[in-house]
């Protein structure tokens, strides 16, 4: 008699299992991805509660985000969309960030709003950093290429044929425009296009373009224009426009990871919080790397 669904999955399970430690939102959508293909998966991770720093901290009955505050990905066809479909839990409610953000230079001010709509962003940004288009245009060009890419969800770095062949499967024509960009920063594009502000051309007010990337830039990769990846930058900067856009989730952030933790223990997988991870003593087990 053929075995039941249930049974069968558990049966895979008790076959197979993984060890997954850290669990940021990386660490947990890959463990609820395992768990329920089948794996037993077991979460480490030696914070108190989980979702890295998409997690929350309570002060006088107040609760805090630690460290992000809005998320991408959840628009149809979105990553967070797509994984939540797959494991069958709801999307958290949330509601859309209009403007993205509101940044206010030293000694200004009136806020530059980073608008969801992409022709208002144009104008806001125009109105803004005047003679500074030919630079946005280039983002965008490169985000478009980026953002299809990266939807054909290419395995980097490969570490094998196979994750070669999912690499080279995910190249296309447009893919080759960020070829020549891969080394450049966002600071050396700036001096190609007279726009750095340094003073050593005639157009110097364009160093209120160079601050306001500094402040944006600090925010998603810790650095200043100079020293960020011009092909990061392209989707920092770009995510926050429609179709895509960011989002405020409904109570904080942790709703995110609290979703995927209970997708995971439905799946049957065990979560260990406040258990620091000291390293495999097992010379038999495979080991795929771990998360922070």
């Amino acid at each position: 008699m053929a075995a039941a669904p249930s049974e069968k999955r558990s049966r895979k399970r008790s076959e197979k299992s993984v060890v997954v430690v850290g669990g940021g939102i990386g660490g947990l959508t890959a463990a609820a991805l395992l768990a329920h293909q089948g794996y037993g998966v077991t979460v480490f991770d030696q914070a108190q509660v989980p979702g890295g720093c998409a997690s929350t901290f309570k002060r006088r009955g107040f609760t805090f985000d630690v460290g992000a505050t809005q998320v991408a990905g959840l628009e149809p066809g979105g990553i967070h969309h797509q994984i939540f479909t797959t494991l069958d839990i709801p999307l958290p409610e949330s509601t859309p960030c209009d403007p993205a953000c509101a940044v206010y230079l030293p000694g200004e001010t009136e806020p530059i709003s980073i608008w969801r709509d992409p022709d208002r962003w144009r104008a806001e940004r125009q109105r803004q950093f005047p003679g500074s288009e030919p630079f946005w245009q280039l983002l965008q060009t490169l985000f478009q290429a980026s953002w299809r890419f990266q939807g054909r969800q290419p395995v980097l770095p490969p570490r094998n044929l196979w994750d070669l062949g999912q690499l080279v499967s995910a190249l296309r024509p447009d893919t080759l425009i960020t070829a020549p960009f891969t080394f450049s920063t966002v600071g050396q594009i700036l001096k190609l296009f007279g726009l750095y502000g340094d003073g050593q051309r005639p157009a110097c007010g364009h160093r209120r373009l160079k601050t306001f990337l500094d402040l944006q830039l600090k925010l998603y990769s810790q650095v200043d224009a100079d020293e960020t990846a011009l092909l990061y930058a392209a989707t920092a900067l770009g995510v926050s426009q429609a179709p895509i856009g960011l989002s405020h989730l409904e109570g904080s952030m942790q709703v995110l990871s609290d979703r995927l933790v209970a997708a995971l223990q439905r799946d049957g997988a065990s979560c260990c919080w406040a258990t620091p991870w000291s390293g495999f003593t097992s010379t038999r087990a495979t080991h795929w790397g771990d998360g922070a």
